[in-house]
């Protein structure tokens, strides 16, 4: 894991990048610079190309046109050139993707050992340490059929740590797990975001994430980069009438906040962790309770 200075090189750089997939075109155009140890929060609605970005990045997926840079080299999907960087890059999906047969522990200490050479004693002493780092220690010999979606969400983020990235990518961690057991894994992405001068790019719904972790937050929709901005700024005061659509549905869906449709709503406040709902929207959902009975 990179805990050194942030390096004056960005860690990615995304140039006129173009994919499709079909006639499909996911990707049209974009132009995007990471920071090396910026935290960035990818919001936008279903669809408009944030996954893309992420599975890029990761080497998932090859461009259809453009140009990727990963801290200052070259980065070409599947090139034998590009292998070192993307050594460098590791990524927490949606769905776990946890090896059923192994333990939590195996799991976390296969691919160092398997792929880097790592010793084996190394690799479970670094594993058993994330373990810890993420609440999870006495799981180690569990397997993942014995855990909660959230608890595996975790040991899946142990687990891309243990290959020491220097750029950390999550694509909506939280989308699959139950309401209960989304704050438990945001808080482990806080503490690691606070704790490390990693990149980091997430992937979210999770606004109040968003807002807090996050140094900027890039609005996308239909291929491109809509808006971008510090945190407070983006959900404050937002330049485009399509991000403030856009934030109105995800904070209100209901429509039931007073105020003009294109108004505004404010982000839940720091330390509330969890669901993304404006104070004022719950105190709107109470006071209809009220007046039904």
């Amino acid at each position: 894991m990179n805990n050194n200075s942030p390096n004056p090189t960005p860690a990615a750089i995304f140039r006129d990048v173009q994919k499709s997939f079909g006639e499909n075109k996911v990707l049209k155009g974009l132009d995007l610079t990471i920071a090396d140890g910026e935290k960035v929060a990818i919001i936008g609605p279903s669809g408009s190309g944030k996954t893309t970005v992420l599975r890029l990045l990761m080497g998932l997926e090859k461009l259809s046109g453009g140009h990727i840079e990963v801290f200052g080299k070259d980065y070409v999907a599947g090139a034998k050139a590009s292998r070192d960087v993307a050594d460098r890059i590791g990524m927490v999906f949606q769905h776990f993707n946890l090896f059923p047969h192994m333990t939590v522990l195996r799991n976390i200490t296969e691919a160092p050992v398997r792929v880097r050479g790592v010793k084996p004693a190394e690799a479970k002493k670094r594993a058993m340490n994330l373990l810890d780092q993420v609440g999870l220690s006495e799981k180690a010999d569990f397997y993942p059929r014995q855990l909660s979606g959230g608890q595996q969400q975790r040991v899946a983020i142990a687990r891309a740590l243990a290959m020491q990235p220097d750029i950390m990518l999550f694509d909506e961690p939280t989308s699959a797990l139950d309401p209960e057991l989304v704050g438990d894994v945001l808080k482990v992405m806080r503490d690691l975001a606070e704790s490390s001068n990693m990149t980091m790019l997430f992937v979210t719904h999770e606004m109040t994430f968003a807002r807090h972790v996050a140094d900027r937050v890039i609005f996308m929709d239909q291929g491109i980069v809509v808006e971008s901005g510090h945190p407070d700024e983006l959900f404050q005061a937002p330049h485009e009438q399509r991000t403030r659509n856009f934030l109105r549905s995800v904070l209100d869906p209901m429509g039931w906040a007073e105020g003009p449709k294109d108004a505004v709503l404010p982000v839940a406040p720091v330390d509330a962790i969890g669901p993304s709902i404006a104070p004022f929207i719950q105190d709107a959902v109470n006071e209809r309770n009220r007046a039904a009975n």
